[in-house]
């Protein structure tokens, strides 16, 4: 789970570890920085690793956790964060964003063709569109490995579905 170093939607977080875990599922935490990420509502994560370190071959997926965050670091803009996605999405693992974590999909050029949920805020919408990818009107979408949701109230659907992915692999 890729966290901004603060500002990331602790729900979305809080929510989607609890499911991982009751599936069986242990996430790790990352972030570019190795101190303590605060999110939105004050929820503290440690990094397990750091972004830098991560090796795709060791997980199934990368999961792009939403928030304000995402836009105060930019993190569509940091390198090795799009490098990241590239090399996830080209080794068929999954990739799953929300909100405005969308934009770094986008960005990291993995959607075009890729049908994605809605997006609410219109900045985003003409990202997904700039890389050809195809918004739906749904508020969850998987098309291949890609893995989407409108907003931090889909997450519950959204980690349903990468469950149901991930035991169908």
């Amino acid at each position: 789970m890729l966290l901004a170093p603060s500002d990331f939607r602790d729900e979305t977080v809080s929510k989607a570890k609890r499911l991982m875990e009751k599936w069986g599922v242990e996430p790790v935490i990352t972030s570019y920085s190795s101190h303590e990420c605060v999110g939105y509502h004050g929820a503290v994560y440690k990094p397990g690793i750091r972004t830098t370190e991560l090796d795709p071959d060791s997980f199934e997926g990368l999961f792009l956790v939403d928030g304000s965050g995402v836009e105060a670091y930019k993190l569509y803009d940091l390198r090795h964060i799009i490098d990241l996605v590239k090399n996830f999405s080209k080794k068929g693992k999954f990739v799953v964003a929300l909100g405005d974590s969308m934009k770094i999909l986008a960005r990291a050029d993995v959607v075009d063709g890729i049908r994605v949920a809605s997006v609410k805020d219109k900045e985003g919408e003409r990202i997904v569109k700039l890389f050809k990818g195809k918004v739906s009107d749904s508020n969850v979408e998987c098309d291949r490995n890609i893995l989407t949701a409108t907003s931090s109230e889909d997450t519950e659907a959204l980690v349903d579905l990468l469950l149901e992915k991930m035991r169908a692999k």
